[in-house]
């Protein structure tokens, strides 16, 4: 299968890419369900620890944004597109009874995509053979 790069993908980089897409699933699923449709277990645990929430927003959104980063090109536009569902989120939150919306987990959803990047633009830059077909792409 020739790519839009003009190389054949090779065979380990067709599974990579399908773990990457497997993982931006997984991620918007725990992300919206936790977002808004449960309580997280841990949050009477962690209820003394509030900012312990903030270090979940950055981490979330940290682990959506490298595959994204990865597969889609340019990445201020996939990062944008992550931030706005990241408002989206606390916007559906501020409509219901049983949950609160907040600007710092906007801030924390933005300093985890920000971090992405950051992440994404080290591995470019470090060269792995495997990963230049994925980076190429995210260029």
């Amino acid at each position: 299968m020739n790519s839009s790069l003009g190389y054949k993908m090779r065979p380990r980089t067709k599974v990579f890419m399908a773990c990457l897409w497997a993982l931006v699933i997984v991620n918007l699923s725990i992300i919206v369900h936790f977002g808004l449709i449960s309580r997280p277990p841990l949050s009477l645990l962690l209820h003394e620890l509030s900012r312990f929430d903030l270090v979940l927003h950055c981490l979330a959104f940290c682990s959506l944004s490298i595959p994204v980063f990865m597969l889609f090109r340019p990445m201020l536009r996939a990062g944008s597109g992550i931030f706005l569902l990241g408002i989206g989120l606390e916007l559906a939150q501020w409509m219901t009874t049983s949950r609160e919306a907040s600007i710092t987990d906007i801030a924390a959803n933005g300093s985890g995509i920000l971090l992405a990047a950051l992440f994404v633009v080290m591995l470019k830059r470090a060269d792995f053979e495997f990963l230049r077909p994925v980076l190429a792409r995210a260029a």
